[in-house]
């Protein structure tokens, strides 16, 4: 909500002196780098997590992400109505604008900017942007966990449900802090696999497999099924240990296993 404000306000004061192509950019970018490919992403968990519901955490924390996109949505069609007038009538009428047009309403003032908020956060995504930078270039894939990420002491009064971010966007065991760094030094992400990160990578890409099989096979996230899956002796072995929670988490009553040399999941 302070980076929608401060869109708000810059794009109002750029479209009052004339600068419209500057406006239309700040928009642009605050749709596919800040809230498509950074916010969204961020909340699909709670999105999926569970019914709407005030009874729990969980569901309190799904309707108010729920209201908190519903809202933004809206306000950006209102910026957008001045550029492309019929997609954000569209958008308007999709998310119950009030009025009869969104041509009627009037352009939101904005609100509160937490600049600390703001700053930390892009210091968030820089860290986030080296640190998979440095999974690609040791040829490491997102799936599988690694143990820590050092950051230099310029970025320990970041809180700690930001430096979470950094923990769920890498996947890291845990973050740490050197005091020894030189000013140039910004992080240092452990590459080195032991045995139980390279353990718990398998579990993590046989339970993706499996949730991709479901989806082929037209199983819904509710539909309790059971599944043979065919899987290479490694990843059986880790099949087996972990048995339960796999089925857990991929909504199966039963789940049978069987050694061979390609991965194959069917499901009954």
């Amino acid at each position: 909500l302070s980076r929608l404000n401060k869109l708000i306000l810059e794009t109002t004061n750029k479209l009052d002196d004339y600068d419209i192509v500057g406006a239309a950019r700040d928009i642009e970018y605050f749709v596919t780098e800040d809230l498509s490919r950074w916010y969204v992403r961020r909340i699909r968990d709670v999105m999926k997590s569970v019914e709407s519901s005030s009874n729990n955490q969980a569901g309190k924390e799904k309707i108010e992400t729920q209201n908190v996109l519903n809202f933004v949505l809206l306000e950006i069609a209102k910026l957008l109505a001045s550029f492309t007038p019929f997609m954000s009538e569209k958008i308007y009428e999709e998310l119950g604008g009030e009025k009869e047009s969104i041509h009627l309403e009037n352009l939101t003032e904005g609100g509160r900017i937490d600049k600390k908020l703001l700053e930390d956060m892009e210091k968030i995504r820089h860290i986030v942007s080296l640190a998979l930078e440095a999974r690609a270039h040791a040829n490491i894939k997102v799936r599988q966990p690694l143990q820590s990420l050092t950051l230099n002491t310029v970025y320990s009064s970041i809180s700690a449900n930001l430096l979470q971010l950094i923990k769920d966007e890498v996947n890291l065991k845990e973050i740490l802090f050197d005091s020894t760094f030189s000013q140039d030094d910004q992080m240092n992400l452990d590459v080195n696999l032991t045995p139980e990160l390279k353990e718990e990578g398998l579990l993590r890409d046989l339970i993706r497999e499996i949730q991709v099989g479901r989806k082929e096979a037209g199983l819904t996230p509710q539909d309790k099924a059971s599944a043979k899956i065919l899987v290479p002796r490694e990843t059986k072995s880790v099949a087996e240990k972990f048995k339960e929670q796999i089925k857990k988490e991929t909504n199966l009553k039963e789940l049978s296993m069987e050694e061979s040399e390609k991965l194959s999941i069917s499901f009954s």
